[in-house]
Protein backbone atom coordinates (compact mmCIF):
# COMPACT_ATOMS: atom_id res chain seq x y z
CA UNK A 1 0.00 0.00 0.00
CA UNK A 2 2.81 2.40 0.93
CA UNK A 3 4.68 1.61 -2.28
CA UNK A 4 1.58 2.18 -4.40
CA UNK A 5 0.60 5.41 -2.61
CA UNK A 6 4.14 6.75 -2.93
CA UNK A 7 3.63 7.07 -6.69
CA UNK A 8 1.72 10.30 -5.92
CA UNK A 9 4.82 11.82 -4.24
CA UNK A 10 7.26 14.02 -6.19
CA UNK A 11 9.90 11.27 -5.78
CA UNK A 12 8.26 7.83 -5.50
CA UNK A 13 9.70 5.25 -3.09
CA UNK A 14 11.70 2.36 -4.52
CA UNK A 15 11.96 -1.22 -3.30
CA UNK A 16 15.59 -0.54 -2.45
CA UNK A 17 14.56 1.96 0.24
CA UNK A 18 12.35 -0.67 1.88
CA UNK A 19 15.20 -3.19 1.87
CA UNK A 20 17.84 -0.76 3.15
CA UNK A 21 15.67 0.29 6.08
CA UNK A 22 13.91 -3.04 6.70
CA UNK A 23 16.82 -5.49 6.84
CA UNK A 24 18.78 -3.74 9.62
CA UNK A 25 15.57 -3.23 11.56
CA UNK A 26 14.73 -6.95 11.27
CA UNK A 27 18.22 -8.04 12.38
CA UNK A 28 18.16 -5.75 15.42
CA UNK A 29 14.68 -7.00 16.31
CA UNK A 30 15.80 -10.63 16.02
CA UNK A 31 18.75 -10.02 18.36
CA UNK A 32 16.70 -8.13 20.93
CA UNK A 33 13.86 -10.67 20.90
CA UNK A 34 16.26 -13.63 21.23
CA UNK A 35 17.84 -12.18 24.35
CA UNK A 36 14.46 -11.14 25.72
CA UNK A 37 12.92 -14.60 25.21
CA UNK A 38 15.88 -16.25 26.94
CA UNK A 39 15.65 -14.07 30.05
CA UNK A 40 11.84 -14.05 30.15
CA UNK A 41 11.85 -17.85 30.00
CA UNK A 42 14.04 -17.92 33.09
CA UNK A 43 11.98 -15.30 34.92
CA UNK A 44 8.49 -16.53 34.06
CA UNK A 45 8.84 -20.29 33.54
CA UNK A 46 12.05 -20.95 35.52
CA UNK A 47 13.50 -22.69 32.46
CA UNK A 48 16.94 -22.83 34.07
CA UNK A 49 15.70 -24.92 37.00
CA UNK A 50 15.66 -28.75 37.19
CA UNK A 51 12.82 -30.63 35.50
CA UNK A 52 9.90 -31.03 37.94
CA UNK A 53 8.67 -34.51 38.83
CA UNK A 54 5.27 -33.82 37.26
CA UNK A 55 6.92 -33.59 33.82
CA UNK A 56 8.64 -36.96 34.08
CA UNK A 57 6.72 -39.98 35.39
CA UNK A 58 6.81 -43.75 35.09
CA UNK A 59 3.99 -43.53 32.54
CA UNK A 60 6.46 -42.23 29.95
CA UNK A 61 8.63 -44.73 28.13
CA UNK A 62 11.77 -42.61 27.94
CA UNK A 63 11.84 -40.64 31.20
CA UNK A 64 12.21 -41.75 34.81
CA UNK A 65 12.31 -39.63 37.94
CA UNK A 66 14.78 -41.37 40.23
CA UNK A 67 15.70 -40.82 43.88
CA UNK A 68 19.31 -39.94 43.14
CA UNK A 69 20.67 -36.93 45.03
CA UNK A 70 22.97 -34.57 43.18
CA UNK A 71 23.43 -31.19 41.57
CA UNK A 72 21.22 -30.20 38.63
CA UNK A 73 21.67 -26.81 36.95
CA UNK A 74 23.59 -25.59 40.00
CA UNK A 75 20.86 -26.58 42.45
CA UNK A 76 21.08 -29.45 44.95
CA UNK A 77 18.26 -31.98 44.49
CA UNK A 78 17.19 -35.20 46.23
CA UNK A 79 15.74 -36.76 43.06
CA UNK A 80 16.21 -36.03 39.38
CA UNK A 81 15.04 -36.85 35.89
CA UNK A 82 16.74 -39.60 33.95
CA UNK A 83 16.37 -40.07 30.18
CA UNK A 84 16.38 -43.68 28.98
CA UNK A 85 19.04 -44.04 26.27
CA UNK A 86 18.61 -47.40 24.52
CA UNK A 87 15.22 -49.02 24.99
CA UNK A 88 16.14 -52.15 22.98
CA UNK A 89 19.15 -53.22 25.05
CA UNK A 90 18.98 -55.94 27.70
CA UNK A 91 20.53 -53.62 30.31
CA UNK A 92 18.81 -50.22 30.20
CA UNK A 93 20.88 -47.11 30.76
CA UNK A 94 19.64 -43.71 31.91
CA UNK A 95 21.41 -40.40 31.33
CA UNK A 96 21.38 -37.87 34.16
CA UNK A 97 21.79 -34.09 33.75
CA UNK A 98 25.51 -34.21 34.58
CA UNK A 99 26.20 -36.84 31.90
CA UNK A 100 26.35 -39.85 34.26
CA UNK A 101 24.79 -43.12 33.12
CA UNK A 102 22.90 -45.16 35.74
CA UNK A 103 20.89 -48.36 35.77
CA UNK A 104 17.24 -47.33 36.31
CA UNK A 105 16.31 -50.84 37.48
CA UNK A 106 18.33 -50.17 40.63
CA UNK A 107 15.86 -47.41 41.58
CA UNK A 108 12.49 -48.37 40.04
CA UNK A 109 10.94 -51.71 39.10
CA UNK A 110 11.70 -52.57 35.47
CA UNK A 111 9.53 -54.70 33.20
CA UNK A 112 11.05 -57.96 32.09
Amino acid sequence: VVLAKSQDLPKPLRVREFILSGLPLNFVTILICSVLVHFMGQAVFESDMPLPASMCSLDLDSCYYLNIPGSVAGQQVFSQACILQDQNSTEPQCLLWNGTYVDPCSYVPCNG
